[in-house]
């Protein structure tokens, strides 16, 4: 059983800002797009023992989160704050099940659907 501290704020994934970096932190700055995962700190014991991504909870306005982790990373240009908070749960599950059913990712030509037709 976990014992949680109330006020308790939920949230894993985020997608957003950094607003503030501690000093010794040289992988962010401010102003850096971000997204990744992180365990709200009273799941610290379901965290890697080694490199845990621990935070305050992602659904606050603003968190506070472990930089030295590899479950935080700089959000692509390309892809915006919404789509980039959904990876790492479902892109992360995705990509277990593909390589469990040894799966390779569906190329431009090839389908599971039926062809696309013109009209």
């Amino acid at each position: 059983m976990v014992d949680l501290q109330f006020p308790y704020t939920l949230g894993n994934e985020f997608a957003g800002t950094v607003t503030e970096a501690g000093p010794d932190v040289t992988r962010f700055r401010v102003g850096d797009e971000i997204f990744g995962l992180a365990l709200p700190r009273q799941l610290r014991p379901a965290a890697d023992p080694v490199r845990p991504s621990l935070s305050t909870g992602a659904l606050a306005d603003y968190a506070v989160f472990e930089a030295d982790t590899p479950a935080l990373g700089h959000r692509p240009a390309a892809l915006g704050a919404e789509q980039a908070a959904s990876l790492p749960i479902a892109g992360g599950t995705t990509l277990a099940i593909m390589d469990t059913a040894d799966m390779a990712p569906a190329s431009p030509s090839s389908s599971s659907g039926p062809p696309a037709r013109s009209v």
